[in-house]
């Protein structure tokens, strides 16, 4: 009986946080926190932490608004 209910609340809530996960995920996959991401001390050195290809993106993205010149963008990335 337990279980069954339990299975009932998560049924009802699953609606509601998929809306949340589909507004985050619009929000935070933005070149800007794609940087704060890679800058970030405590991401940066925990074991877990990976560079892909979205990360290397999005920082790129976010770094050319800042720097215009090509050979400053190839020097910060040495």
């Amino acid at each position: 009986l337990e279980i069954t209910l339990f299975i009932c609340i998560i049924l009802s809530y699953t609606p509601i946080w998929e809306i949340i996960d589909v507004g985050w995920e619009h929000q935070l996959h933005r070149p800007l926190h794609v940087a704060g991401y890679y800058l970030n001390h405590m991401s940066y050195y925990n074991p877990e932490f990976k560079v892909d290809y979205e990360v290397k993106r999005g920082m790129y993205a976010c770094t050319k608004r800042m720097v215009a010149d090509i050979d400053e963008l190839a020097n910060i990335d040495a």
